[in-house]
């Protein structure tokens, strides 16, 4: 079966064998679109300052590090 039997009403199986993967494509792309939205995370707008993130070196600032 290919598209141009869509175009023959004659058999109705077909053309909800069609309709329902044309669905199930369309909903798995709306997932698809739907996990990339909600994973995305937006860069911050240049010029906007980010928090300082401090780490020690475990001897304390200005100390030796401790091998």
């Amino acid at each position: 079966m290919n598209a141009f039997a869509l175009h023959d009403a004659t058999d109705h199986a077909g053309v909800r064998r069609w309709s329902a993967s044309s669905i199930a494509i369309l909903a798995a792309h709306a997932a698809l679109i739907a996990l990339f939205m909600n994973w995305y995370t937006p860069r911050p707008p240049p010029g906007a300052t980010l928090p300082a993130i401090m780490v020690e070196n475990g001897a304390g600032i200005g100390g030796a590090a401790i091998d």
